[in-house]
């Protein structure tokens, strides 16, 4: 099964930004974007700093992404395109670029970063580790 590990490096009041790296060495990180900290909060926290498995996810809403199994008291936290912490409820945004939207912190072509997961990982499982630095 593929690693990735996701190392959050800066929150605040309104975000949480990291990298997440996969542990093959060919490709470059991708940014992320989650809610800050907030005791584990459904819908308005990131979640706990863990090892998680992550499954290929085809929602309605959201289609071929990622759903992060066993996170302690959550449930349907995805790796999803978006921009912002209004994007968000709790998942993780992945961009290829970190910036500004609208005078917010951003991950910027997302579509782009969940296109590349998906040629990495296609359907296959992997198992992602979430550090707080």
């Amino acid at each position: 099964m593929i690693h990735a590990t996701l190392q959050r490096a800066h929150s605040s009041a309104d975000v949480t930004l990291g990298m997440m790296q996969v542990h093959d060495a060919k490709h470059p990180p991708l940014y992320t974007l989650e809610n800050p900290w907030k005791e584990n909060k459904r819908n308005v926290s990131c979640i706990p700093a863990g090892v998680y498995t992550c499954v290929k996810h085809h929602g309605k809403k959201y289609k071929d992404v990622w759903r992060l199994e066993n996170v302690k008291d959550r449930s349907a936290i995805l790796i999803h395109a978006g921009n912002t912490a209004s994007d968000t409820e709790g998942c993780i945004l992945v961009g290829m670029v970190a910036g500004e939207y609208k005078q917010n912190p951003a991950v910027l072509h997302s579509r782009d970063a969940i296109e590349k997961l998906q040629n990495i990982f296609g359907d296959a499982p992997f198992t992602l580790e979430v550090i707080d630095v």
